[in-house]
C-alpha cells in the first residue's frame, strides 16, 4: 500500500509541474501581446517583457525557465503571433 501512495504522489507532483509550466508559458504569451499592443510590434528580446511579468528573469533573449523546463520564445511578425515551445 505504501508503494501505491508514493507512486500516486509522484504523479500528482508531475501534473503540478506541468500546470505551473503551462501557466508561466501563457503569462509570457499574454505579455508578448501586451507589448505588441503598446509598441505595434512583438518584442524580439524577452527582457522587453519584464514590465509586463512580475519576477520574470529570462535566461537569454529568447529562452526562459518555466518550472524545470527551458522554453524558447519566437517573436511574432506582422502576419503571425509570437510563440513559445511546449512544456
Amino acid at each position: 500500500l505504501a508503494a501505491v501512495v508514493v507512486f500516486s504522489v509522484g504523479g500528482i507532483q508531475g501534473r503540478g509541474e506541468k500546470s505551473a509550466c503551462d501557466a508561466t508559458r501563457k503569462t509570457v504569451l499574454t505579455a508578448s501581446e501586451a507589448y505588441r499592443a503598446q509598441n505595434t510590434a512583438y518584442a524580439t528580446d524577452l527582457n522587453d517583457l519584464k514590465p509586463f511579468v512580475s519576477d520574470f528573469a529570462p535566461l537569454t533573449a529568447t529562452t526562459f525557465k518555466a518550472g524545470d523546463k527551458t522554453l524558447t520564445y519566437t517573436p511574432g511578425t506582422s502576419s503571425t503571433s509570437s510563440s513559445i515551445s511546449a512544456c
